[in-house]
């Protein structure tokens, strides 16, 4: 099963990690290098997106800010959904409609 490919859902999804600063982009995806071979992230930790589906999983940079990238795997895929900054506490309902609108294209 391993290694991982990955994918965007689109084109938006891509975009959205290029909106994050260079340094945390590449802790986002220095990680998901990782998880694509079955080991554990270094730079953050990873939750699952319930409310969305068991499948959506959310890596998480924490700091001020924090940085989150959204993500599934299926099969032999992984597929980026969503990356972003968030600055308050709680969930961000704006992102967190954007991370399931996009799982949607997929499900």
């Amino acid at each position: 099963m391993y290694p991982l490919s990955v994918h965007y859902v689109n084109k938006q999804a891509e975009k959205s990690l290029k909106s994050i600063p260079v340094t945390k982009a590449r802790e986002l995806l220095d990680d998901i290098e990782l998880i694509r071979y079955g080991i554990p992230p270094l730079n953050g930790d990873i939750d699952t997106l319930q409310s969305i589906s068991s499948k959506v999983k959310e890596l998480r940079i924490n700091g001020r800010p924090a940085y989150r990238l959204a993500y599934v795997i299926d099969g032999p895929h992984l597929t980026i959904l969503h990356a972003f900054k968030k600055t308050a506490n709680g969930r961000d309902k704006e992102n967190l409609e954007t991370v399931k609108s996009r799982f949607n294209l997929l499900y």
